[in-house]
């Protein structure tokens, strides 16, 4: 099984949770890049540039406007691509070579959702070549050239099912209706409107340095915490605050299975997080809510803690 890389320099409060980074690894089918535009490889083939580097689109012919016709570049895999019209038509990275190649899941293989722009946006500040994927057309094979596997809250259950259960590669899902199709939780996932959580184990590299109450999604009506059972060997960062809890119901929001857990009837293959935000409405057509930066900060730790664990 491949294995993470530590986050030194990237997310330095984890390195002494987890000890001496071993070597960075050569991230995998990654091409190279000599431009400084940033963006995000789509199933399509499509590169969606991204609007949170703050760079400026290349401009190849240094006239000093930006190339507005399609342009083509290369796909993870090393295949020629079509970019998008008024696009760069490059492969997602920071400026130079990524650390990490990570696989998110949306709904409809698009940032267009305020979620997904900005677990985009977190993926690459962390230094991440970010391949967007519709959560319908997602396959396991999709995991097998990258290093993490994050499923956005926008993806629907019954499209995304099962079908990273079984892939050694750290998951970190947000919908919580996939969390049972993972085995990570029982069948009883429960949602309740609101925005914040309460940190149970703020000893946790994932709730560092927040501890207490912390609200991770922005106000709106659609906001809310997806909660559910999960196994006697899950690490609970984070439940309900008290005043949400009813009597009978679970109760962990945010919670991790290291490598080699035992979740239900299932060992984690690799390491799993689950992260219970909720911006939608429990439904599958709105997304109106996004995360603070205090949720931000949160979910890039989760990602930092699954790649090492």
């Amino acid at each position: 099984m491949r294995k993470r890389f530590g986050w030194l320099g990237v997310v330095g409060c984890f390195v002494g949770c987890v000890g001496e980074a071993p070597a960075l690894p050569e991230p995998t089918g990654v091409p190279e890049s000599d431009g400084i535009g940033s963006g995000t490889v789509t199933t399509a083939g499509s590169v969606m540039g991204s609007t949170d580097s703050g760079l400026p689109p290349t401009d190849p012919d240094g006239t000093g406007m930006a190339d507005s016709s399609p342009s083509t570049g290369t796909s993870g895999a090393g295949e020629e691509t079509t970019g998008a019209e008024g696009t760069t038509g490059e492969i997602a990275t920071t400026g130079s070579e990524p650390l990490f190649r990570a696989l998110l899941l949306t709904e409809f293989g698009t940032l267009e959702y305020d979620l997904d722009a900005t677990l985009d946006a977190s993926l690459q500040s962390m230094g991440a070549e970010v391949v967007v994927v519709e959560d319908e057309l997602a396959e396991p094979a999709d995991a097998d050239d990258v290093d993490i596997v994050v499923i956005s809250e926008t993806c629907t259950e019954a499209h995304v099912g099962n079908t990273f259960r079984e892939v050694a590669r750290p998951v970190v899902v947000l919908e919580g209706k996939v969390w049972d199709d993972m085995s990570m939780t029982t069948t009883t996932v429960e949602w309740i409107s609101g925005r914040f959580i309460e940190i149970s184990d703020d000893t946790h590299p994932i709730a560092d340095p927040h501890s207490g109450l912390v609200e991770v999604l922005s106000t709106g009506l659609t906001s809310g915490r997806t909660y559910a059972y999960t196994s006697e060997e899950a690490q609970v960062v984070a439940r309900l605050p008290a005043a949400d809890i009813v009597e009978g119901l679970p109760t962990d929001v945010v919670f991790a299975y290291p490598t080699g857990a035992v979740m239900f009837q299932f060992v984690a293959p690799d390491a799993r997080v689950g992260f219970g935000v909720d911006v939608d409405g429990n439904e599958s057509f709105m997304s109106i809510s996004n995360l603070t930066p205090d949720g931000e900060s949160m979910f890039e730790a989760a990602v930092a803690w699954a790649l090492v664990h």
